[in-house]
C-alpha cells in the first residue's frame, strides 16, 4: 500500500495521472475516496457498531458515487470533463462493480482494511484488469489527517508526500 498525501495544492492529481495505467499499479483515478475513513466511522456509528457489507456497499455507492462515475461529483477531481472535447469521464458499470465488491466481502468480516482493499480490487475487474500483475496498491488519500487510520489498518504502508511552497500555492488556493 502506498498512499499519496497533500498540502497546500502541492500537484498530487497531475502526479498520479504520470502513474496512471502502470501495469503494476492498481489505483482508482482522483481521490474520490480521500473520506472513506470519516464516512467509515460515520457507518459504524449509525448502526451501532452492526455494519453490513451490503448496507456498506449501499452507503459507499452514493458517498463514493463518483468512483463509478466521476460526472456524479462535478469538480471534485477534474474527471468529469476529459477528452479533447471535454466528454469523457472516469468510472466503471455499477452493478457490475457491486457484484464484484459483494462476492469478495462474503462471508468475511466486516472491516475498514477489507473493504477499501475490496472496493480497489472491484474497480480493477471492472475495468478487465489482472489484479495478480498489480502488486503495488496506490491511495490517493489526498488528506494527512486520514494517514493514521491508514496506517493501523496497512502496518507497512509507504506514503509519498506532497508539500508545496505556500507562496506559489496561496494565489490558486485564494483564486
Amino acid at each position: 500500500m502506498v498512499a499519496l498525501v497533500a498540502s497546500g495544492r502541492g500537484g498530487t492529481k497531475i502526479f498520479q495521472s504520470y502513474l496512471d495505467n502502470h501495469d503494476q499499479i492498481l489505483m482508482i483515478p482522483g481521490f474520490p475516496l480521500m473520506y472513506l475513513y470519516s464516512h467509515w466511522a460515520t457507518w459504524i456509528e449509525e448502526v451501532s457498531g452492526s455494519l453490513t457489507w451490503q448496507r456498506a456497499i449501499d452507503l459507499f455507492c452514493v458517498k463514493h458515487g463518483s468512483v463509478l462515475d466521476s460526472r456524479r461529483v462535478p469538480g471534485l477531481t477534474g474527471l468529469d470533463s476529459l477528452g479533447t472535447q471535454g466528454d469523457e469521464y472516469a468510472g466503471v458499470d455499477e452493478q457490475q462493480f457491486r457484484r464484484h465488491l459483494a462476492a469478495m466481502l462474503d462471508g468475511v468480516p466486516v472491516e475498514r482494511r477489507t473493504f477499501l482493499l475490496a472496493v480497489h480490487y472491484a474497480y480493477g475487474l471492472c475495468k478487465g484488469w489482472d489484479l495478480a500483475s498489480k502488486p503495488v496498491l496506490f491511495f490517493h488519500l489526498h488528506y494527512a489527517p486520514y494517514l493514521k487510520e491508514l496506517a493501523e489498518d496497512f502496518p507497512d504502508l509507504k506514503i509519498v508526500h506532497m508539500p508545496r511552497d505556500i507562496r506559489s500555492s496561496l494565489p490558486s488556493t485564494v483564486r
